[in-house]
């Protein structure tokens, strides 16, 4: 039992980084709730160009980088 928690914590904790987003200004991309600033839509060219990084990560992982969304929709 002691050797599966071990084991589990090892592996979570071997877990990949978070990508470095460093040219976009993260904390401006907060701020601009709802993007009614425009700075959003100015930088989702990049992030479009870094989707590769981006796609393996979780739910959790992404509202660490890029925040909670501003509102969610049932598709």
């Amino acid at each position: 039992m002691k050797k599966w928690l071990f084991l589990s914590v090892v592996l979570v904790a071997c877990g990949k980084p978070l990508p470095d987003l460093s040219p976009l200004n993260l904390e401006q991309w907060k701020e601009d709730k709802n993007g009614c600033l425009r700075f959003r839509e100015q930088s989702i060219s990049y992030l479009m160009d870094q989707l590769e990084e981006l796609k393996g990560l979780s739910e959790k992982d992404i509202i660490k980088l890029l925040g909670r969304p501003d509102r969610t929709e049932i598709v």
